[in-house]
């Protein structure tokens, strides 16, 4: 004889979003959220501990300015946005992309936006770690350790 009580399935009582709604709302919030930054800045470093390699180390992390470059881009700022981090306005575009292709899927009931199969989702997370690290050493060389 079991417990008296059982879960329906192993995930009973976990919030899951539905298949197909996580881009669009992640992608939203991300993209809303670069555009309130600059209002909410001064509040959000109050809370925050900021970035722990940085405050360890000395030396921006891998992805030190990429949030104020985020909101450099949202406000049509490039130039400042590159100077934050060499990927933000590129990374920026790309969540703003896959958010509205992901939307229009949603709007049309069918793809539009390509699916990587694994072994290619690794390879591009290789190549995403090797650009990251390459804009790190060059920001590092260009503008030293400000961040």
């Amino acid at each position: 004889m079991g417990p008296a009580w059982r879960p329906k399935s192993p995930t009973a009582g976990v919030l899951f979003l539905e298949e197909g709604i996580v881009f669009p709302v992640g992608g939203t919030m991300i993209l809303v959220a670069s555009y309130l930054y600059p209002y909410m800045r001064e509040w959000l470093e109050r809370i925050s501990p900021g970035c722990l390699f940085h405050r360890l180390t000395g030396l921006p992390c891998l992805l030190c300015g990429m949030t104020r470059s985020f909101a450099a881009t949202s406000h049509g700022r490039l130039a400042e946005a590159f100077r934050c981090h060499f990927l933000g306005p590129p990374l920026y575009f790309l969540v703003l992309g896959v958010t509205l292709g992901s939307l229009l899927e949603r709007a049309l009931g069918r793809r539009v936006l390509p699916r990587p199969d694994e072994e290619a989702r690794r390879r591009l997370a290789r190549a995403g770690l090797a650009l990251l690290v390459a804009a790190w050493a060059a920001r590092l060389v260009i503008f030293g350790v400000n961040v």
